[in-house]
């Protein structure tokens, strides 16, 4: 819905281990709750936590209640403001529309920073989230939340430059605000996107930093965990990648590709029977996924042949059902089926 920041969306990783990672940290920074949007005092930081841990037990009213309390004396937090909107959203899916021209109008009524960025959230328009995050801006020239959302606007356009106009909001926003976690996490996410090597420290940082901050859901910081793992994989680092998979034994979150990564790791690190058996659980986790298909295919090289071909066999038929119609599927696909033409061309005739 709108220009919610999606990076999105609590796990103890235990610092000595991303510690290590953190050591060549290319910036220093501590996280804020600076005023005028994200001033919260300790007390009210545990009823925030509170109302995550309500909604997180699907008691929503709970949490909305225990929030509506919370900005009655925090009116101008955005972290409560915007969770608020979001779980109205999920309370109410239907609502969207309503609640987005609700948040317009408060907006045209009283043009400040806050009320201007929320109804930019909820806006399907992004010419006009765009302008009333101008607008924000044109306020307030430090507020870090407009230049953060006209950084993830940025992203989800089309515009030939959109990620150097991204990486300009965002330098903007973390001049204002060093601390801000929204903007770490997109910060950590546009260094691994472009192959930056400062990409799993920033990351790690945001890990550690994000530990325990109700701003923070645990989604968010699972989903970050994994693409932590990720960039270890990729660094040829697969010990690391397993010290965080580990740690995430039992998490239901994105148990596919949880399970998927925990395969490469493994065989990565010389077990291949433990590469199989997570094989085989990310199978039964998403079996409209042909990724596991390929790595069960992969790591059956060295079995018979023909075991081999019935597994790219069945890449291809997983490939052209469900998700059929995206090209990657479509390219895997056709990978599996000359793989498999060719490993039974190579059979011996009977």
């Amino acid at each position: 819905m709108g220009i919610r920041l999606r990076l999105g969306h609590l796990v103890c990783f235990g610092a000595v281990g991303l510690f290590v990672a953190c050591a060549s940290a290319p910036k220093a920074w501590v996280v804020g709750w600076q005023r005028p949007y994200h001033d919260l005092s300790p007390e009210a930081r545990e009823g925030f936590v509170q109302a995550r841990g309500d909604a997180g037990a699907g008691e929503i009213d709970s949490a909305l209640q225990q929030l509506a309390g919370l900005i009655e004396f925090h009116p101008t937090n955005l972290d409560l403001l915007t969770y608020r909107q979001d779980l109205l959203l999920e309370r109410s899916p239907r609502e969207a529309e309503a609640l987005g021209a609700a948040a317009l109008l408060l907006a045209q009524r009283d043009p400040r920073p806050t009320w201007l960025i929320l109804a930019a959230r909820l806006t399907e328009n992004r010419e006009q989230a765009k302008a009333l995050l101008e607008q924000a801006i044109g306020l307030d020239p430090d507020c870090a939340d407009a230049r953060l959302g006209l950084a993830a606007l940025a992203l989800e356009g089309d515009e030939r430059y959109r990620w150097r106009s991204a990486k300009e909001s965002l330098a903007d926003c973390l001049a204002s605000h060093p601390g801000h976690m929204g903007a770490r996490r997109l910060e950590a996410w546009m260094f691994s996107q472009e192959g930056n090597p400062a990409a799993p420290a920033a990351l790690a940082r945001w890990l550690i930093a994000s530990d325990g901050d109700p701003r923070v859901r645990h989604t968010d910081r699972v989903a970050a965990a994994l693409d932590l793992a990720a960039l270890h994989l990729g660094a040829q680092d697969p010990e690391r990648a397993l010290e965080i998979l580990d740690r995430l034994q039992g998490e239901s979150h994105q148990r596919p590709r949880r399970l998927a990564l925990l395969a490469v790791a493994r065989s990565e690190s010389g077990d291949e029977d433990g590469a199989l058996w997570a094989v085989s659980a990310a199978i039964r986790a998403d079996p409209t996924n042909s990724l596991p298909r390929v790595q069960e295919a992969l790591l059956l090289v060295s079995k018979d042949p023909l075991v081999q071909a019935e597994a790219w066999d069945r890449v291809v038929q997983v490939a052209g059902e469900g998700k059929g119609t995206e090209l990657a599927e479509l390219i895997q696909g056709l990978r599996a089926q000359v793989a498999g033409t060719r490993l039974r061309e190579s059979l011996p005739e009977e």
